[in-house]
């Protein structure tokens, strides 16, 4: 079995199919998408961070999907009235994770040579980043109304009330966030 270093090595001489095989995918920054509740959507709005859960299949991460449809089918919360992300995410070097809840950190990965983990689902894959400094929001849209939160017309969050910036969001597995 090659080891990270191993796998760094060769995959600088590899096409994206070979890379696969060894178990990477250099993705570089990807337009994904992440689906949450309202209150959720007006914290990232506030802070315009999203911040890493605390539990998920592959560990406390920040989860993303291709399409809001791969989103839909995950949420827990918020489906009724589902506000989704739309984000430019730094995947840089993945690990490719076929099966299995192994759990990740921003530290561990980075250890062993990977930035993110993409993990293929029967639900449809999911993208998942360990820092809040590998994702820049582009837009946070109600998607029932059409309605945007971010950004307003003066470039800052927009029809988020001025309750204090809560300190944290918790994201899930299931691509829910949660204030805590």
């Amino acid at each position: 079995m090659l080891d990270a270093n191993d796998r760094h090595t060769l995959g600088k001489y590899l096409s994206v199919d070979q890379e696969d095989l060894l178990g990477f995918k250099q993705m570089g920054t990807v337009t994904l998408y992440h689906g949450t509740s309202e209150d959720s959507a007006k914290a990232i709005a506030r802070s315009r961070k999203m911040l890493r859960g605390k539990v998920g299949y592959n560990g406390g991460g920040i989860y993303f999907g291709k399409s809001k449809r791969d989103c839909l089918k995950k949420m827990l919360h918020g489906r009724s009235n589902p506000y989704f992300v739309t984000a430019k995410v730094n995947m840089g070097k993945a690990l490719i994770v076929r099966s299995g809840a192994e759990k990740f950190t921003y530290r561990g990965l980075k250890r062993r040579g990977f930035d993110s983990v993409y993990a293929e689902r029967n639900t449809g894959p999911e993208y998942i980043v360990y820092n809040w400094s590998q994702v820049e929001i582009v837009t946070i849209v109600e998607e029932n109304t059409g309605r945007v939160i971010f950004p307003s017309e003066d470039g800052k969050s927009a029809s988020v009330p001025t309750r204090a910036v809560q300190s944290d969001v918790s994201c899930d597995e299931s691509f829910d966030c949660v204030l805590v």
